[in-house]
Formats: C-alpha cells, structure tokens, sequence
C-alpha cells in the first residue's frame, strides 16, 4: 500500500510538472475577461524601474503593447523596489492567446538591452535576447502549439487503431462463433443419427 502511494505521489507530481510546462507560457483570454481573475501576478525586480508590457496575438502574430493599444487594456502598479503587479482585461471583440514580456527601458524611455519574459504565475525570469525577443517568444509558442498538437493528433491515431482493432476483433470473434455453431451443428446431428 505505502509503495502504490508512493509510486501514485510520483506520478501525479510529474503530471502536475508536465502540465505547468505546458501551460506556463500561454493564456487564453475570452472578449471581455481579466487576465487570470487574479489581477495581481507579483514580480519581485528591483533592477526593473521602468517596464512595458506587451501582449503578443499568437493567432494574428500582432503585438500590442501598453503603450498604444485598443484591444487590451494594462494596469501597471509599480514600486520602486518592487514587487509590481499587472493586470490585463481584453477589451477586443476576439479572444487572443497572451505572452508578457517585461522589458527594461533607460531613463529616457528609451529601449533598454535585458528583455524578460513572464510566464504565466511565474516565481522567477528567464532572459530572452533583444532585439528579436518576440519571436523567440512567438516560435516558442509556436513549438509548444505544435508539440500539443502532434500529441493530440497521436492521441486520436492511437484511439483509431484501438477502435479498429476491436471492431476486427468483434467482428471476426462473432464470424467464428457462427462458423464454430455451424459446423458443431453437423457434428451433433451426425452423433445424434449415429446413436
């Protein structure tokens, strides 16, 4: 019993790991909705004083940025030190998968050279290389789209060849029951004449 709770405890933590791999970087926000409900993911960066968000439409490959936008709104409350928390309400008539990424901006706001990407309730960064940040993020997105897909894809195949495969087996278990009957019938009424 210990080790089937043991092996169980495992299991289900490695899906649990699985699952915010797959899930950290992309969120879908439907027309109207705040971004996680919770308005308040905490970013701890002190080295961060001036920030930009952008949102990134992994469908249309458009950016939007807090700076010009009408489809999705930012709420930005920053402290000197941190921590800062974001908030983001899609007011778009779409709904559109999003991406944050923090990029640290000079006095003058002008563009800085660290950029960092948010995954979605994140404890820590992870550098991304500027100037092409947002298509390293896009192709990331990309992979992992692609990745899902493949693994759906195999999922049904799999599904197909098992429900073939049962029909066949059915089909030709119920063809050898008759086949067996008929020729047990002979059999029978052959044993029935001789007695």
């Amino acid at each position: 019993m210990i080790i089937f709770l043991l092996i169980f405890t495992a299991f289900s933590y490695e899906i649990k790991i699985a699952g915010k791999t797959a899930a950290c970087l992309i969120k879908t926000l439907p027309r109207g909705s705040v971004y996680a409900g919770e308005c308040g993911t905490k970013l701890w960066r002190p080295d961060l004083k001036y920030l930009s968000v952008q949102v990134i439409n992994t469908r249309s490959q458009y950016t939007y940025t807090s700076v010009h936008t009408n489809s999705a709104k930012f709420k930005i409350n920053t402290d000197e030190a941190g921590p800062y928390s974001i908030c983001v309400t899609n007011t778009a008539d779409w709904e559109f998968d999003i991406v944050f990424k923090l990029t640290q901006e000079s006095s003058n706001n002008g563009p800085g050279l660290v950029g960092y990407e948010l995954p979605i309730n994140a404890t820590e960064f992870r550098m991304i290389n500027q100037p092409n940040g947002n298509f390293q993020i896009h192709n990331e997105l990309k992979d992992i789209y692609d990745k899902v897909r493949e693994e759906r894809e195999k999922a049904n195949i799999k599904e197909k060849d098992y429900t073939e495969i049962l029909w066949s087996v059915l089909i030709f278990g119920l063809l050898g029951v008759i086949v067996c009957s008929y020729l047990t019938k002979d059999v029978v009424v052959e044993e029935k004449k001789s007695i």
